[in-house]
């Protein structure tokens, strides 16, 4: 069937749309300072050392922590989990399934402005990289502006060691215009690095 790897990327791209960015939710626990890793079934991250960072969602398979930005609205968040990846997938293939993981945005409320997909082996792991720029038009929002937020997303989605598994990190960060984030790539390089897989 000559078609077949297309769709079983797609169900399970479609399986993980949790994967899609969220803003953190008003109650979590604080990250204490210095923070030290958090560590999974699959994997260990070590979070950013900066004050304001919260643990919104923590379970075997994943987590999500989230910081608020300069002014109210903005949002900072960090995304780290687990799911399933197609047996026997060579390079290109791995690069179409990781860029199915992020078309689950809604494209009636998000304009993308700018994407850029590569592969990404710094650090040693079998990673594909995608970086997406995006005006969402209906953010969730408590000061009264009309205008709409920009989205920077960065998602790496790495190989895992055991097969059939991959292991994705992403870091977000959701402004009005006057008020990108400078440091957002160093950070999100920070997140990146602070990833490991962990085998059994």
């Amino acid at each position: 069937m000559k078609n077949a790897p297309h769709r079983c990327f797609l169900l399970l791209a479609l399986i993980l749309a949790g994967c899609s960015v969220t803003q953190p939710r008003p109650v979590a626990a604080p990250i204490s300072l210095p923070p030290k890793p958090i560590v999974k079934n699959d994997f260990s991250f070590q979070p950013l050392n900066e004050s304001g960072w919260l643990v919104f969602e923590e379970k075997n398979d994943g987590l999500i922590l989230g910081a608020r930005g300069s002014v109210l609205d903005e949002t900072r968040v960090v995304k780290v989990g687990v799911g399933p990846m197609p047996a026997n997938v060579n390079d290109n293939e791995f690069v179409a399934f990781a860029e199915l993981l992020k078309k689950n945005e809604d494209p009636k409320r998000f304009e993308v402005l700018k994407r850029e997909t590569r592969r990404d082996d710094s650090t040693g792991k079998s990673c594909v990289r995608i970086r997406a720029t995006m005006k969402d038009s209906a953010p969730r929002v408590v000061i009264k502006r009309s205008d709409p937020m920009i989205l920077d997303v960065i998602y790496w989605v790495c190989r895992h060691p055991e097969v059939n598994k991959m292991v994705y990190v992403e870091y977000s960060s959701r402004f009005y215009p006057e008020n990108q984030d400078v440091n957002f790539e160093k950070n999100a390089e920070k997140v990146f690095h602070g990833l490991a897989l962990v085998t059994h």
